[in-house]
C-alpha cells in the first residue's frame, strides 16, 4: 500500500505490497478472511491457502499437514501427490513438520534442508530434495491442528517479513480450517450466514461509535484478530456480547 493512506484492497490474490516487495500484513488478513474464512468446501480452503502461500513466497513447493487423530496427515500439496494425499502420515515429533507440531514453533533452514537432523526422507515426495525449507504451525485459537511446509529448489535466504507473514497466515487459517472442517461435517448454511451477520454487526457498532467507515471497521476487527490470535468471527461475537452487557 502507498504511504499516503488506504487503498481498497483487490480480491484476487495477494497483489498488494509495500515499495520495498514486502507483503502487507493487512492485505494478507483481508485476503483470509474473504476467500476462505467461511468456505463451506474443507479441500477448497486448502486450495486457496496454498496459492495464498505461494503468492507471497514464490515457494516451489507448499505442503499442508492436518493434525488427525494425532498424526499428521498430508492433506494438501502444490504439486498433485494422489499416491501422498490422505495416505502419507507422521507422528507428532517425527521429522521437522512433527517437531514443529510437538514444540509449536518454526523452523527455518536456508540450504541442505536434508541434511539436517530432524529431517525424514518420503520417496513419494521429491520435494524432499530442495534445499531450503520453511515449517510453521497453523493454529486454531492456541492448539496446534497442522503444518504448513514452503520449500525452495535452490538455496534461499528467507527475509524476516516473509517469516512474520506466515506466521500469520499460520495464526489465521487455523480457525477457517476449523470453520471448514465443521461445515463439511453439517453442511450448514446457518453457521456461515451467522459468521456474516457478527461481522456486519460489528462494523456498524464499530463504523458509529467511532465515526469510522465500514471499511475501516473492518481493518480494527482484523488487526484486533491478529493480536489476539483469534477468527474475526470470534472477535466479532465478543464484541456483540460486550454490547449486550452494556444494555
Amino acid at each position: 500500500m502507498a504511504n499516503n493512506g488506504p487503498s481498497r484492497p483487490r480480491r484476487k490474490g495477494v497483489s498488494l505490497t509495500h515499495p520495498a516487495g514486502q507483503y502487507d500484513e493487512l492485505q494478507v488478513l483481508y485476503t483470509i478472511s474473504d476467500t476462505i474464512s467461511t468456505n463451506l468446501d474443507l479441500d477448497d480452503v486448502f486450495r486457496k491457502i496454498i496459492q495464498l502461500v505461494e503468492g507471497i513466497t514464490k515457494a516451489d513447493a507448499c505442503l499442508l499437514y492436518l493434525l488427525m487423530d494425532d498424526q499428521l496427515v498430508l492433506r494438501a500439496s502444490r504439486h498433485p501427490h494422489p499416491e501422498a494425499i490422505g495416505k502419507l502420515k507422521l507422528k507428532i515429533g517425527e521429522g521437522i513438520t512433527g517437531w514443529v507440531a510437538q514444540h509449536q514453533r518454526p523452523v527455518v533452514i536456508q540450504k541442505k534442508a536434508y541434511d539436517d537432523p530432524r529431517f525424514r526422507f518420503f520417496q513419494e515426495l521429491p520435494e524432499d530434495r530442495y534445499e531450503a525449507f520453511i515449517s510453521v504451525p497453523l493454529f486454531f485459537r492456541d492448539t496446534v491442528i497442522g503444518v504448513l511446509n514452503v520449500q525452495h529448489r535452490l538455496a534461499q535466504r528467507y527475509p524476516d517479513h516473509i517469516l512474520n507473514l506466515l506466521l500469520v497466515v499460520g495464526r489465521q487459517v487455523g480457525g477457517a480450517i476449523e470453520n471448514a472442517r465443521m461445515l463439511e461435517g453439517t453442511k450448514s448454511l446457518k453457521s456461515v450466514l451467522a459468521t456474516r451477520k457478527f461481522i456486519d454487526h460489528a462494523k456498524d457498532l464499530i463504523s458509529k461509535k467511532l465515526n469510522v467507515s465500514a471499511e475501516e471497521a473492518y481493518n480494527m476487527l482484523l488487526r484486533q484478530g491478529a493480536k489476539t490470535g483469534k477468527s474475526v468471527r470470534v472477535v466479532a461475537e465478543s464484541m456483540m456480547i460486550a454490547e449486550d452487557l452494556e444494555k
